[in-house]
């Protein structure tokens, strides 16, 4: 089959619906998210129209109350897939709602049946005949010839009755020609810029996008908080500006780059305040609430709140999966494990964060004593960055390996550890826990005597 004959045209995009991939005429693909496929197939449906805002809302979030501001994203994530003419394509109706227009989609030939090719239009300039238009009765003759008609009824002449001879009029003049009529070009459609609110959804996307980006974590998260500040700037109203702006300090903060971590945690939970305050239906709202209170310890709170933001959005694979890892910071390996592992089996396969969802496992492994799965799960994770730094898994892997009798191995990794950060000792283990819980603690306790004995500095 013809992988073309399943996409629908959108300019010189194309889409497939199935698979929820718009593919420009460059070959650049992007999946869509679901809501924002959605929208887009409103659209289609509806082109060369206005489609207000609150149909969209109506038909694309029927089973959930969100913000204008959902659909202002999917906007701008539609404009950005479909390239350079995303703006002249998919237009704003300021204070209305939205118009894709009418040649974004182009209808394609059918053919005929048996093969054959469709059908053409022939004109007479390709030798058919031309047929004159009849001239149409004038008002006047047609008044004129009622007296006659009812004469004729009067007289009582019978259809079929032979008319009058008829009556020879003047030759008419022949007809002249119309004079030309001037044609005066359409005025161009002006394209409204756009408003402060789209602006500030185009920083967030960039954050976004800086926040996972590879090298220089610090920087990337410094970077994306500038961006948000931007954004906020132009839309001090907008939640998830807010929500954004949070893991700029909670993630600083976790991975010890602040410089103040006390003040950079306020400044957080006040931006998580405000978010949860504007948009108390946004996953992402929920998601930064969790985040400050995981870094306060208030594991069973931050647990809440990433089950919530789930609850709005399935898709939200990092809450999901950070739920996980309160579970496991609450003692609760088993139910931690299940979690991870139903996130990393509905993510897609490349998620930026499936390292870190690795170390997760790992530890959850661990805490059931399942040595030989965690040991696998923490090898996989060290391909690349994770929440954890390199050196702290390494030591970690060591304890794993030892207490699964692999004692070459365990010491090559506690000396790379060490080798790596000099400040990776079990005092450090036992200073600063990832968490203080006694079910916690005492499933921890076995891997940090497997640590010592595998060499790891006390």
């Amino acid at each position: 089959m013809d992988p073309a004959a399943d996409t629908v045209p959108v300019g010189s995009a194309s889409l497939d619906p199935e698979r929820g991939v718009l593919r420009r005429a460059d070959g650049e693909e992007t999946t869509l998210r679901p809501k924002t496929l959605d929208l887009l197939l409103l659209l289609l449906r509806s082109r060369g129209r206005l489609v207000t805002r609150a149909e969209i809302l109506d038909t694309v979030w029927a089973d959930v109350t969100v913000t204008d501001d959902s659909i202002t994203q999917c906007i701008v994530e539609l404009r950005r897939a479909m390239g350079a003419e995303g703006m002249a394509l998919l237009k704003t109706v300021p204070r209305r709602g939205y118009i894709l227009e009418a040649a974004a989609v182009i209808p394609v030939p059918v053919a005929a049946p048996d093969g054959a090719p469709p059908p053409r239009p022939v004109f007479a300039a390709e030798g058919l005949p031309a047929v004159a238009p009849r001239p149409a009765l004038s008002r006047i003759a047609f008044l004129a010839a009622i007296p006659a008609v009812l004469a004729l009824a009067w007289l009582g002449l019978a259809p079929g009755t032979p008319p009058a001879p008829p009556v020879v009029a003047a030759a008419a003049p022949p007809p002249q020609p119309a004079p030309p009529v001037a044609t005066v070009p359409a005025p161009p459609v002006a394209v409204p810029a756009p408003s402060a609110r789209e602006q500030a959804i185009e920083l967030i996307e960039a954050a976004r996008r800086r926040n996972i980006a590879p090298g220089d974590r610090r920087a990337n998260w410094v970077a994306a908080r500038g961006l948000l500040q931007q954004a906020l700037a132009l839309d001090p109203e907008n939640p998830r500006a807010h929500a954004e702006i949070v893991f700029t300090y909670s993630n600083t903060v976790l991975n010890g780059f602040s410089l103040n971590p006390a003040a950079d945690l306020r400044i957080a939970e006040d931006h998580a305040e405000r978010a949860i305050a504007l948009g108390p239906n946004l996953p992402a709202t929920h998601a930064a609430r969790a985040a400050v209170m995981r870094q306060q310890r208030r594991w069973e709170e931050a647990l809440a709140s990433y089950r919530r933001g789930v609850e709005l959005d399935p898709t939200q694979h990092s809450s999901r999966a950070n739920g996980g890892l309160m579970l496991l910071f609450l003692g609760q390996p088993e139910a931690a494990e299940a979690q991870i592992r139903t996130t990393m089996a509905l993510a897609p396969p490349g998620h930026g964060f499936r390292l870190t969802w690795l170390t997760y496992l790992s530890l959850a492994l661990a805490h059931q004593q399942r040595w030989a799965e965690a040991v696998e799960a923490m090898r996989a994770s060290l391909d690349g960055q994770a929440f954890m730094p390199v050196p702290v898994r390494l030591a970690l892997l060591s304890g794993l390996l030892a207490r699964l009798g692999e004692w070459e191995a365990a010491r090559i990794a506690a000396t790379q550890a060490m080798a790596q950060n000099a400040e990776v000792t079990i005092g450090w283990f036992r200073a600063q826990p990832l968490s203080d819980h006694p079910g916690f603690l005492a499933r921890q306790e076995p891997i940090l005597v497997a640590m010592r004995e595998a060499g790891l500095a006390e």
